[in-house]
């Protein structure tokens, strides 16, 4: 087909003038487009991102603050370990944490009970999601396991001990080994310590410096 330049009427092959218009038409006149089937164009990948090399700058939620991790509520860290900034291999550690002001503290002077109604009222908590390498999970876990079996020793069988020698000082070594016990268990399985939250943000401490050094400085982003 040949396409009139002055009114864009189509025209057959061969033809001297326009039909509708009486313009000369010449061989380069540009012919009609040809409607068919072509094939679809590839689909957006929604969620996907552009390839960037493995570390700390695919995840722009997590930034630091000196030698601590800043990260938004609900964040789902790198896929680095926390602990020594090898790969986490996908794996996730999901911890609920909670932190309460420092100054609360002076309310133990006026009693337990006022200090655990005000860490009540004003703590503030927030989830995170940490990447643990396969090293710190074994550890972790190790930590777990041996916290529970100590404690446990020194609850239930270092007082029958205790009954059986008529021996204060086994109490008194059972008492420590359940406070070790579970203190150490609640320490090592957290990995990480809370050193402030408020309603947007979590500063975690106890992160690897390496970690950190991948890490933009500032508020994080997301």
């Amino acid at each position: 087909m040949l396409v009139c330049p002055r009114c864009t009427t189509e025209n057959a092959e061969g033809s001297a003038k326009c039909s509708y218009c009486a313009q000369v038409l010449v061989a380069s006149a540009p012919g009609a487009p040809m409607m068919g089937w072509a094939a679809p164009g590839s689909p957006p990948q929604w969620g996907m991102q552009p390839y960037a090399p493995p570390g700390m700058l695919t995840a722009p939620m997590a930034a630091r603050d000196g030698n601590k991790l800043v990260v938004p509520h609900g964040a789902q860290l790198p896929n680095r370990c926390v602990k020594c900034n090898a790969p986490a291999e996908g794996y996730r550690l999901r911890r609920q944490l909670t932190w309460v002001h420092p100054a609360y503290l002076l309310l133990l002077f006026a009693g337990l009970i006022f200090y655990v109604i005000a860490a009540r009222v004003a703590g503030k908590s927030a989830e995170v999601q940490i990447g643990l390498c396969p090293e710190h999970r074994r550890r972790r876990l190790q930590a777990i396991i041996g916290g529970w079996t100590l404690g446990l020793v020194g609850a239930i069988v270092m007082p029958g001990l205790a009954i059986a020698y008529e021996s204060g000082w086994i109490a008194l070594v059972g008492a420590a080994m359940l406070l070790t016990g579970t203190v150490g268990g609640i320490v090592v399985a957290r990995m990480v310590r809370p050193s402030r939250i408020d309603d947007n943000q979590v500063w975690l401490s106890g992160v690897d410096a390496r970690y950190l050094d991948e890490l933009t400085s500032g508020p994080p982003g997301g």
